[in-house]
């Protein structure tokens, strides 16, 4: 599992560090042209995917989506979500559209 950051290295790292995330960061920058973004045409973070060995999307996620991060979560084996946290059932997530 990876990530893909728009975000600068610093700001990666320290956005990892407040929020104990240990996966791989890779970075899809500005500066570059968000070469990823683009190639995806994303228009919202967070976007998740979950990509099966034979290369096959099997689950997409656009924006913050309680039932989707549920379904990764149960896919994956791990609760996203800690006992009583409250969580938004949905929520857009940042525009990216203006790439």
């Amino acid at each position: 599992m990876y990530a893909i950051s728009q975000d600068d290295a610093e700001s990666t790292r320290e956005f990892n560090a407040d929020f104990g995330i240990t996966l791989p960061a890779l970075l899809d920058t500005e500066e570059d042209g968000y070469p990823a973004s683009n190639a995806y045409g994303l228009s919202h973070v967070p976007s998740l995917f979950l990509v099966e060995p034979d290369g096959r999307i099997s689950l997409a996620i656009a924006g913050f989506d309680r039932n989707g991060m549920q379904e990764l979560g149960r896919r994956l084996g791990k609760e996203p979500f800690e006992p009583g946290e409250s969580v938004p059932e949905w929520r857009p997530g940042a525009s990216i559209s203006a790439r």
